[in-house]
């Protein structure tokens, strides 16, 4: 995770497109336009009527205060998702230890730097609100084996884990509807049967923190219920109960998903792909061999239970038959949902929760083989019993330099270096002639400005000191409104932006305009973005 910090940092990353809107609304936690409400989604594609965000902004409340500390800066957005994902994986072996102790927290590592080496370069610390949630997908599932297996793991870390991941994807809401509500269910069980007497007081302060917690990273979603009409909760369930469009085939939907279960490199890209995967023969085998190996599993840790049940006799599942129940769970839940989704644009970023899935079920599966793996290695002599969590975890810290230094790939992300250096040209511009504090409108025509250049200037130009005004109108009301082009007062400085393809120029300069330059957008080498003040 550092050193993919280290080299995107390096490589000059700067946000723009979806990520330029994402660094603004961190930039705007600590002004007077703190944000309620999550990242536009793609719900009003195919009708602008169901246009929504996603759930909360819980993942900019988290990322400000790192941005603040370096100076305003593309840096400081990605520390933000350093940080997240950091914490995330940290708690995720906490958890692990205090589950199933050494086995398992070693076994934890080694999921996690697979993931990591599966999220890239482009993906392991990117802040787009669906990559920062992998490893809470993870800590979340951790978190509710832990419960239902009756170890004592504070339920407030659940909570805040399920929040994060919930608000930042509208994609994994059923996940952690599903859970949250088996955990509620059984935890009433066995409260009621007197399952939990022996810790009532525990469970009731536990249930209260918890709670407390649960108002909090909720709290600007909630404050937004009354800030808009109709507000964001309305526009999903609009969404959700239209029933309108066309749907992606659920066989498609379905391959992706049961390939999904056993990603391999070069096989599921997942960081840098832009459209629903393409399942293969060899993936949807191999997914379908590790989800029956689960189920296997299950059922055998099920039978002495039923046998226990019968005989009338006390009957509680083991850890790894806990385990095993949560995944199947949380894999139907997954696949189930995807099931509503509508045809158009289907990103390969809605499926990043799969990757935790996936690493939550070859934790449970290592740990049912871990003593197995003891005894085979006991039996041949090549190490004994208690060298083993040493040597593996001397194994997982040269893996994880080794995907940190080869396995996250190369940097190469054309329109972010294109967008930084407009941006510097901007900046420079406006630093040498006009006084801090002055107001800027942002004009595109053609694609760069339109899909990347001018939300990038919305991060870039206010956290250089000019308040600016550089989004177009969304359908429905949200909480950058005040950021929409159209308020830009009339003493405005205006800086227009215009791509020209193969000579060909996407609108006109504005009248009595300064040409402040050129630049090359390098993934496309016949064309140019020309900057333009006014």
């Amino acid at each position: 995770m550092l050193i993919a910090y280290v080299r995107l940092v390096a490589g000059g990353w700067t946000p723009q497109g979806d990520e330029g809107l994402l660094a603004a609304k961190v930039h705007d936690v600590f002004t007077a336009h703190p944000p309620t409400m999550g990242m536009r989604s793609t719900t009003g594609v195919n009708d602008p009527s169901l246009a929504a965000h996603q759930p909360g902004p819980m993942q900019f409340y988290l990322m400000a205060p790192f941005n603040v500390l370096v100076g305003q800066n593309p840096a400081g957005i990605l520390l933000g998702t350093l940080a997240i994902v950091a914490a995330s994986a940290l708690a995720c072996l906490w958890v692990a230890h205090r589950i199933g102790g050494t086995p398992l927290l070693v076994i934890v590592t080694g999921t996690i730097v697979c993931t990591q080496a599966l999220l890239g370069i482009d993906g392991i610390v990117r802040p787009l609100n669906p990559y920062p949630a992998a490893f809470p997908v993870l800590l979340m599932l951790l978190s509710a084996w832990g419960l239902l297996a009756r170890r004592r793991i504070p339920a407030w870390l659940y909570v805040v884990a399920a929040s994060f991941v919930a608000q930042a994807n509208l994609a994994n809401v059923v996940l952690v509807a599903a859970i949250s509500l088996v955990l509620l269910v059984i935890g009433a069980v066995r409260l009621r049967s007197g399952i939990e007497s022996s810790r009532f007081r525990g469970s009731v302060i536990g249930g209260a923190v918890a709670t407390g917690v649960l108002v909090l990273v909720w709290l600007p979603s909630l404050v937004e219920l009354w800030q808009h009409d109709p507000n964001n909760l309305e526009q999903l369930a609009s969404y959700a109960t239209s029933g309108g469009g066309a749907h992606i085939g659920k066989l498609d939907i379905s391959g992706a998903v049961l390939s999904g279960l056993m990603p391999i490199p070069g096989v599921y890209a997942f960081a840098r792909a832009v459209a629903m995967p393409s399942p293969t023969t060899a993936s949807l085998a191999l997914g379908a061999v590790f989800a029956l190996a689960v189920v296997a599993v299950l059922v055998r840790e099920v039978l002495p239970v039923v046998a226990d049940l019968r005989a009338k006799r006390p009957a509680r599942l083991s850890l790894v038959g806990c385990g095993c129940a949560l995944w199947v769970f949380a894999a139907a839940a997954f696949f189930f949902s995807t099931w509503n989704i509508r045809d158009g644009f289907v990103p390969t970023y809605w499926f990043v929760a799969l990757l935790a899935i996936v690493a939550f079920g070859w934790s449970v599966l290592l740990l049912a083989a871990w003593p197995h793996l003891l005894a085979l290695l006991h039996r041949v002599g090549w190490l004994r019993a208690d060298d083993l969590p040493a040597a593996l975890a001397a194994a997982l810290v040269a893996a994880s330099v080794l995907v940190g230094s080869i396995g996250l790939g190369s940097y190469k992300w054309d329109d972010s270096d294109h967008a930084r250096d407009v941006g510097a040209m901007v900046v420079g511009y406006l630093r040498g002639h006009v006084p801090a504090g002055t107001p800027v409108r942002v004009d595109g025509a053609g694609f760069l400005p339109f899909a990347s250049l001018t939300q990038s200037m919305a991060y870039q130009l206010p956290a250089a000191g000019f308040p600016t005004y550089a989004l177009t109108a969304w359908p429905k009301p949200e909480d950058t409104d005040f950021r929409q082009r159209d308020r830009a007062p009339k003493s405005a400085v205006r800086i227009v932006l215009i791509d020209t393809v193969d000579g060909k120029s996407a609108g006109k300069p504005p009248p009595g305009g300064i040409r402040l330059g050129q630049v090359k957008f390098h993934g496309a080498p016949d064309t140019v973005t020309t900057v333009w003040v006014a």
